[in-house]
């Protein structure tokens, strides 16, 4: 079966899909290593692999490289030279000169049998032996760095070893006039598992705990006036380690409203999600590591309503951070992101204050009422950044906090962790960060990701 595909063209930039793009946003790498993570893609035979790719300035830039190795790339070097590499360590490049930067270029990468050809907006610039397999996870870089400074967008790639089979489609030009480097494909959101019932004696439907006044009409539920808390509750059937979404709407009303998820069946288990909901639309998500979850809405006194509380299943929702408003699709749930991305790991920690004790599942237990630094030191993160934080916390006493700090037990911004699983945002802005506490003796504390947050302008 013959690939069938758009025709690369020499188009100048003021008609070029990405011109738009290049006038207002712009992926940004803040001097330091950016990146895109994808599923890996394999070829073991042919293939044919399309994309539009502008550089701003001579550098050593990769397209696509792999995580695990220095082979399975293609970068273009400062002199304007390309140059494919395939798992086997066969190269094909180009003669200087073939790349110009500053302008925008479709190119073409084609195998049949053993040979891999090249084209530059139309114009073949290499072909030569390529008799192994191609096996790439990463946009931007390859493991050892070489990262492209510049916008990469429009990859399409098919597996032609036996027919045509599109394996990786991530258009810019789905929702002009907002455009994206890659789309989210994430899936439709699934069915509502909340039950709007007044159902206290029941298995399923809202309960609560305390007896006080409340009513339930259809999907609003209104916390009457008492002198006491309030809670709604209900427990949701879900899939481990799937994504989440959380709608709820609450009414004007003068009592502050909390959601929280409880990931197990009582207000014991973990907290891995709490919001207090504004007037208004409110949305977030969560990810459960069990079966059943507690939903769990909580008013301080004052009468006020809650409309359309819903809990979705959002596969893919979420993936990249910090979405544009701009950037929604017109289809249910389809999402084009100009967001955020993540850098690498931060997290080593470089010091360790004798008042913790690693364990050997990587996490730390404070075995003191006293203050001492588990983190970074002033210095080794080099510059101001915004770092996202994901953490886990086990027999939480006290008030663990997240400081970012400009000398040893200074600090200059604090950050509770409330949840005992949570991701949590901090501007870093005198180099160094610490997590840290004078009442949580025998809380542990694991950091599983700490890593900073890449802008897109």
């Amino acid at each position: 079966m013959r690939v069938q595909t758009r025709q690369p063209t020499k188009i100048s930039s003021q008609l070029h899909p990405l011109a738009e793009v290049l006038a207002r946003r712009d992926f940004r790498r803040n001097g330091e290593t950016a990146y895109g993570e994808i599923g890996e893609v394999a070829f073991t035979g042919g293939y044919l692999i399309e994309f539009d790719v502008i550089i701003h300035t001579p550098h050593n830039a990769i397209v696509f490289g792999s995580s695990l190795d220095s082979n399975n790339f293609f970068v273009v070097f400062a002199d304007g030279k390309v140059r494919f590499r395939d798992s086997g360590g066969n190269t094909v490049e180009s003669l200087m000169g073939a790349f110009t930067f500053g302008q925008i270029h479709t190119i073409r990468l084609e195998k049949n049998n053993s040979t891999v050809v090249a084209k530059i907006n139309g114009m073949q610039v290499f072909s030569g032996l390529s008799s192994d397999s191609l096996v790439f996870d990463l946009l931007y870089k390859y493991n050892s760095g070489f990262n492209l400074k510049g916008l990469l967008a429009n990859i399409k790639a098919w597996d032609t070893s036996s027919g045509s089979e599109l394996v990786v489609d991530m258009p810019l030009t789905k929702y002009l006039p907002n455009p994206n480097i890659i789309e989210n494909r994430a899936k439709p959101l699934g069915a509502n598992s909340i039950v709007n019932l007044d159902t206290d004696d029941a298995s399923t439907g809202w309960k609560i705990s305390d007896g006080t006044a409340r009513s339930i009409t259809g999907d609003e539920i209104t916390f009457e006036a008492q002198s006491n808390y309030q809670n709604y509750h209900q427990y949701v059937d879900v899939e481990p380690n799937k994504t989440y979404k959380v709608s709820a709407n609450k009414l004007v009303g003068g009592t502050y409203i909390k959601a929280v998820i409880f990931d197990g069946t009582s207000t014991g288990s973990p907290r891995i999600a709490s919001v207090g909901l504004v007037n208004g639309g409110n949305e977030f998500i969560f990810t459960p590591t069990v079966n059943t979850v507690m939903v769990y809405f909580e008013a301080l006194t004052g009468s006020t309503t809650v409309k359309g509380i819903s809990c979705c299943k959002a596969e893919g929702w979420g993936q990249y951070i910090n979405p544009l408003d701009e950037d929604w699709g017109n289809g249910p749930f389809e999402l084009q992101w100009n967001g955020d991305w993540l850098g690498a790991g931060l997290f080593g920690p470089t010091q360790i204050h004798s008042s913790w004790g690693e364990n050997s599942d990587g996490s730390y237990t404070k075995n003191s009422n006293s203050w001492g630094y588990l983190g970074e030191a002033p210095g080794n993160i080099n510059r101001a950044m915004i770092v996202r934080v994901k953490y886990e916390i086990e027999n939480h006493q006290g008030q663990m906090r997240l400081y970012t700090r400009s000398a040893d037990n200074t600090y200059n911004l604090t950050k509770d962790l409330i949840l005992d699983r949570a991701t949590v945002d901090i501007n870093v802005v005198n180099h160094g960060m610490w997590l840290d506490s004078d009442n949580s003796k025998d809380t542990t504390v694991k950091i599983t990701s700490m890593k900073e947050v890449l802008k897109s302008a």
